[in-house]
Order: C-alpha cells, then structure tokens, then sequence
C-alpha cells in the first residue's frame, strides 16, 4: 500500500476512493448523523471528549461534514466512536483487557478505545498490506502497545491470550474455511467478543457461516451469545453478535 511507504500519500490516504470504498462510510452524511443520534441518546457524554476523538480525523485528511453540537467529523470516526461505547457499555472498563481486532484497517477503533480510556494491549489481525498502513497511523496517533499479526500467519496465535475480540464486518466477509480456522485458533480462545455481520458476501461468489451456526458454534463452548439488529442499521439484515463466558 502506497500510503505506508509515501509520505505524501499517507497524509491525504483517507481522502483517495480506493480507500473511503473499503473503510469509510457512503453517504457520509446520512450516515454520520444516524450515529450521531445513536450516541446522543445512548452516550450522551461522548460530547464532552469530542476534541480527542477528532484527532483520528487529522491523520489522513477524510472527507467531514458538519454536525449538531460536535463541529466537522468524518463519518467514519462517528461510527468508530459508537462501537467504542457498545464496547464499553457491553464489557464495562476496556483498560485492563488485551483485545484483538480481525479486519482492524488502520487502527481507527483502537484509537477512539485510547481516548476513552484505553486497553492493556491491542492486536489488529489484517492482510499484510493494510498492517503496513496501520503500522505508520499507529505511530502517528501515539497508540500504545499495539501488536499486528497477518491473516496468513494465525499460528502466531497460539501464545496470545485475549480478552475482548472485536471485528466490524470483516468476519463476516471471509468464507466459511477461513472463518472455521479463525475459530478454532483464536475465536475459541477468547472468552468475550463483539462482532457486525453483514450480508454482502454471497454477492461476489464467497459463501459464509450464517450467524445461527456460528452462534451455536460459540455455544458449545459454553459462550452465552446474544444477536441484536445492528443500531443503525446500515445494511439489510445487518446484526451485531456478542458473546460472554460466566
């Protein structure tokens, strides 16, 4: 990825469609003010920590529009934000737990996670490519302890302990021998998660887990799993999947 290695690319590389079709938000707008209305009814508060969860937006040059109350955000930094809060909400206080996010991107999640309040560790599992860009954003916004691990290379594993997973749609995306290899070397290790599910894969030829099986997979090892609509709602069908262990 060009924005890893150029300078000059990295400082605009949330502005170039390439990207913003993979990560950022379409129909920033309509989408930004969905979460902004979800975050004002359910974390009211976040408003009081608006200007350090808009230094995500600094690095990269997003495109933003203008909200209610907060100022000029992209769309993106609006959902990172809310899953922060899920996160918190879910899981109580994030600052003692290692987590592992699959599909991580840049690191946007952890950074929103730092601000309020931060992790014990964090660890992005991506495609080589996009760890190199994760690897200069995390430097970038100061993240600490932050580890990558490629998708290719889940044996590396093995001697990790989580305690929180997280992934926004990725998980979902993958086909079913690389989701079933995600459980059994690191899903099934992991007492807590939170994951987005959308429903796009079959449209270009891969075939997935349905959230069913995969629940009833969690629940045989003793995982008490609960599927909730995605709130908003940004794809059809769209649901968030969490799971804890008593």
């Amino acid at each position: 990825m060009k924005a890893a290695q150029d300078p000059e690319i990295f400082k605009n590389f949330k502005h170039y469609e390439i990207y913003r079709r993979v990560v950022e938000c379409n129909n920033w707008y309509s989408v930004g003010i969905q979460y902004f209305n979800v975050l004002k009814g359910q974390s009211p508060d976040f408003v009081h920590l608006v200007d350090q969860f808009r230094e995500n937006d600094m690095i990269g040059n997003p495109v933003t529009q203008k909200y209610p109350e907060i100022g000029r955000f992209s769309a993106a930094s609006l959902r990172y934000i809310k899953v922060a809060y899920d996160l918190g909400r879910m899981f109580g206080n994030l600052n003692k737990l290692n987590m592992v996010e699959i599909g991580g991107g840049y690191g946007g999640l952890g950074k929103m996670i730092q601000v309020m309040g931060s992790y014990a560790s964090y660890t992005l599992i991506d495609l080589p490519p996009a760890l190199e860009l994760a690897k200069k954003y995390v430097e970038a916004a100061g993240l600490p302890n932050v580890s990558f691990i490629a998708c290719d290379q889940l044996d590396q594993l093995k001697d990790h302990h989580y305690d929180l997973l997280v992934s926004n749609y990725a998980f979902s995306e993958i086909n079913i021998a690389e989701q079933k290899e995600y459980i059994s070397k690191l899903i099934d290790n992991v007492p807590n998660g939170y994951i987005t599910f959308n429903f796009i894969a079959p449209n270009y030829g891969v075939n997935t887990l349905s959230v069913e099986d995969f629940a009833k997979a969690l629940e045989s090892k003793s995982r008490v799993v609960s599927i909730q609509p995605e709130v908003p709602q940004l794809g059809k069908r769209n649901v968030i999947l969490t799971w804890t262990t008593p």
